[in-house]
């Protein structure tokens, strides 16, 4: 696997959307400035569509202060000479202001400033092979780099993470982990949507090439570390790799490690701790037979990752849900012979996890039993009764239909919802844990189609997909699905 260049981040933006246009004919030579070195970090490969995303990185090569153009502030100064597919020659670049401020940035000496830049209009771009020179102003002097070349693509992601996460949308959005497959290989996204209107795209920011497919995992963690988290996944049997966010690239290296088992499996999402720490469950099948044991591992500590242990369990958990409490621990609710168990694996320290059964596969008095758990969320609910905070949505299938259940994170029933029939064999996809007085499905069919279910409504069919997930705007439940082509996400009401 390989990583793209990095550099250290002093100013992050994103440049306006307004652009001009004109047909000049790129410079075949480039200035230069023997003072501040200007580079960019343009990929060979893009997705058609998106916006094309590119960063701009000052350096000052000597051992004194430097000045430069403020391009932050002042985007216009960055021109994109394109000549596209058809063999048309185009200059683009960001409206100018009626009044330009003039304004420089210093650069110590050997500090870089990177800068995040939109190619105006590069939603607009037809796929094919595009040839590009940037030009930079900085004041009277223009620095023209190399001709660069890069390819436009249809999007054609191989695979995704789609979660939903409702605490502090407004603030952090939506994000999701896709990869891309690319005549230049596997490519890394994360996508960033407005919390407020999830059609929206904010970005599709390039994390990384990968060298084949992966099946990326977004970590969970609080919301004002979501900037700040993981993205990890498992590289065959017994290892697995993970990077570290920082805003909208990779913080570090790609970190990967073997695992001292024959073999392991990735369960739920892991979390990133409030310092910064990797921590995923896993299974670990008894290489004698029967059984095995639930551990985490913990990443990001001194001395590498460590395997700390959860439970030892005779069968492998049938489902996992797991969540980030509000001290960046992980939590880990799953079920085996019926039962419910949830654990909490402490942030800081070595101990092992703790866990406590909250639903018993046992009758009650009357003889009935509290049903098969086929599905669970973690949700928050209002404190208006005294029962808010941090719950679990837990799906029963019982004799009557599938019961949905809040229970509080001790096992108390919150609220209890009438019984639904779902299709007959259908598998539970996702749940949607939005408040105490309403819940969805969403369900696959024996024929692969994806279903809404809601209580006291007619089942909604949304069409078929490969992952997805559930979510409220407003009153509105949408389904986010990955798409096949042309995504790579998909977004329906639910009428």
């Amino acid at each position: 696997m390989t990583m793209p260049k990095t550099a250290l981040l002093a100013l992050l933006a994103l440049a306006p959307l307004a652009a001009m246009a004109q047909d000049d004919t790129p410079a075949p030579t480039a200035l230069a400035t023997s003072a501040v070195q200007v580079s960019t970090d343009l990929r060979a490969s893009y997705v058609q569509g998106e916006k094309m995303l590119v960063h701009v990185t000052l350096t000052n090569t000597t051992s004194q202060d430097q000045t430069f153009s403020d391009i932050a502030s002042r985007p216009h100064l960055v021109k994109f000479e394109l000549v596209s597919p058809d063999g048309r020659t185009q200059t683009w670049f960001n409206t100018p202001p009626e009044t330009d401020t003039d304004a420089r940035v210093t650069l110590v000496p050997r500090g870089q400033r990177v800068v995040l830049l939109q190619v105006p209009s590069s939603q607009r771009f037809v796929a094919g092979e595009y040839s590009v020179v940037v030009r930079v102003q900085d004041g009277e002097t223009e620095v023209v780099l190399p001709k660069s070349s890069f390819v436009i693509e249809k999007a054609d992601p191989a695979a995704g993470t789609l979660v939903y996460e409702p605490l502090a949308l407004d603030r952090s959005g939506h994000q999701q982990a896709w990869v891309q497959r690319s005549k230049t290989g596997y490519e890394l996204y994360l996508q960033h949507t407005d919390g407020k209107n999830a059609g929206r795209l904010i970005g599709d920011y390039h994390l990384m090439t990968l060298d084949g497919p992966v099946d990326p995992v977004l970590a969970h963690s609080r919301p004002t570390e979501r900037w700040d988290r993981h993205v990890y996944w498992q590289v065959d049997d017994n290892s697995f790799a993970w990077i570290r966010l920082q805003g909208q690239q990779v913080r570090g290296s790609l970190q990967s490690t073997d695992l001292p088992y024959p073999k392991v499996k990735l369960l739920g999402r892991g979390v990133t701790d409030t310092e910064g720490r990797l921590h995923a469950p896993v299974w670990i099948p008894n290489p004698g037979g029967r059984g095995g044991e639930v551990r985490a591992i913990s990443a990001g500590n001194k001395g590498g990752p460590r395997f700390r242990k959860v439970v030892r369990l005779d069968a492998e958990p049938e489902w996992m849900e797991t969540a980030v409490d509000s001290s960046g621990n992980l939590k880990m609710l799953f079920t085996v012979d019926g039962n419910v168990d949830l654990y909490t694996l402490a942030a800081i320290g070595e101990l092992p996890a703790i866990g406590r059964r909250i639903v018993k596969n046992v009758a009650a008095e009357d003889g009935t039993r509290p049903g098969t758990p086929v599905a669970a969320r973690f949700g928050y609910l209002d404190g208006s009764d005294g029962q808010g905070g941090q719950s679990v949505l837990v799906l029963f299938k019982t004799d009557a239909g599938h019961e949905a259940r809040w229970l509080a994170l001790g096992g108390e029933v919150q609220t209890t919802f009438p019984a639904v029939k779902l299709p007959e064999g259908a598998s539970v996809v996702d749940l949607l844990a939005q408040d105490r007085d309403t819940w969805a499905a969403l369900v696959r069919t024996t024929e692969g189609v994806l279903t809404v279910v809601r209580p006291d409504q007619a089942d909604r069919i949304v069409g078929p997909g490969n992952e997805a997930s559930l979510l409220m705007q407003g009153d509105q439940l949408l389904v986010r699905a990955l798409a096949s082509a042309g995504g790579p996400y998909t977004l329906t009401a639910v009428p």
